[in-house]
């Protein structure tokens, strides 16, 4: 029996596989674990399912302002 196919499927930071050379960020699609989707896709190039994609950007955390925390 084989799996019915999602109308749409989530990417999360989980799913990133890292960069290459294109100098962008690569996923792996969670339902058919295919692993050409660039961070600007609305496909899966392999599987046809819809991204929905659902990141979060990591934050670098603030400095204190002013001289107090230089020493």
């Amino acid at each position: 029996m084989s799996r019915k196919r999602p109308k749409s499927i989530s990417i999360t930071n989980d799913c990133s596989i890292g960069y290459d050379e294109k100098y962008c960020e690569w996923f792996k699609c969670p339902y058919c674990k295919d692993t050409d989707i660039a961070g600007d896709t609305k496909f899966c190039p392999n599987c046809g399912v819809k991204i929905r994609w659902k990141l979060i950007k990591e934050v670098e955390p603030e400095k204190p302002k002013g001289r107090h925390w230089i020493r």
